[in-house]
């Protein structure tokens, strides 16, 4: 068991001896259902039920897979809407209580930095998320991640 080799060799065997095993029944199929027929016409029960079984097999797959009646557009529709119920979900509370005290509708990840809103603190100025990485700007209108403020250095 702790020789790799032997390992190996037993793992060939035991794909090969599949292979050929199935290739004898596949040859010999002919004639097994032939003999199976013979038992279910003298009436056996077990044979009438192979052959019932392999003469009228349904198509397991169609039940599973059938084709939808909706449009693209309605499938995407529903996958946004349950894509932003699980991102509430799963935002959590620390982050939703920031965006709140930022000022935000919804975690700063997720808001539209589009039309930005300011803040005023207590003796400071307007401060405005950056439009390209939302994080806060320097009074000066620079963001200290993307652009490096010459005065504020």
């Amino acid at each position: 068991m702790r020789d790799i080799d032997v390992l190996r060799r037993a793992d060939w065997l035991s794909k090969f001896n599949t292979i050929v095993s199935t290739l004898v029944i596949r040859r010999a199929i002919s004639k097994i259902m032939e003999k199976a027929v013979e038992m279910a016409m003298g009436g056996n029960i077990s044979a009438i039920k192979l052959c019932v079984e392999i003469a009228f097999r349904e198509d397991k797959q169609q039940g599973k897979s059938p084709l939808s009646p909706l449009s693209l557009a309605e499938v995407l529709e529903r996958a946004e809407i349950e894509y932003e119920k699980n991102a509430e979900m799963m935002t959590p509370t620390w982050l939703k209580e920031r965006a709140k005290r930022l000022g935000y509708g919804h975690p700063p990840e997720a808001a539209d930095v589009s039309e930005p809103e300011t803040k005023q603190g207590p003796g400071s100025v307007a401060v405005k998320p950056c439009d390209t990485c939302g994080t806060t700007r320097c009074a000066h209108g620079r963001c200290p991640a993307c652009d490096i403020c010459e005065v504020c250095e």
